[in-house]
């Protein structure tokens, strides 16, 4: 079975269920720290990877908004997964994991601190100019 049919076989109105992330909140072997934000069909959660001998980082974690929850935003998601792992590039953050939870499918991403882009983009005044961080 694919990704893409265990979705449509394990979903009855795909997407995520009905519950919260917060800080605190465990999805699989992370621990949510803060939101992030939020984009047209997700949430991006900052979270805590802990390991063996006390290994640990920070992580990005994209979650399926409860209200976004329609197939073709899944679908996205797993596309979205499916690519970016298979790309490696200094000014692409790369894919750590994917996976499911009680809130849905997930997507666990290098976590890179600073000002968000679009920030820095107004602050230039647009598109077209050098930004420097």
């Amino acid at each position: 079975m694919d990704l893409l049919e265990f979705v449509r076989i394990t979903s009855s109105g795909i997407g995520v269920s009905d519950t919260v992330i917060q800080a605190g909140s465990q999805l699989g072997h992370y621990t949510i720290i803060r939101r992030l934000g939020a984009g047209g069909m997700a949430e991006v959660f900052l979270a805590s990877q802990e390991g063996a001998a006390g290994f640990h980082r920070e992580v990005a974690i994209k979650i399926v908004r409860p209200d976004e929850g329609e197939e073709g935003l899944v679908t996205s998601l797993i596309n979205e997964a499916q690519l970016a792992a298979q790309l490696a590039h200094p000014n692409i953050v790369q894919v750590i994991d994917f996976g499911t939870h009680e809130a849905g499918f997930y997507l666990v991403m290098e976590y890179l601190s600073g000002r968000p882009l679009d920030q820095l983009i107004r602050r230039r005044g647009g598109h077209g100019r050098a930004l420097r961080c």
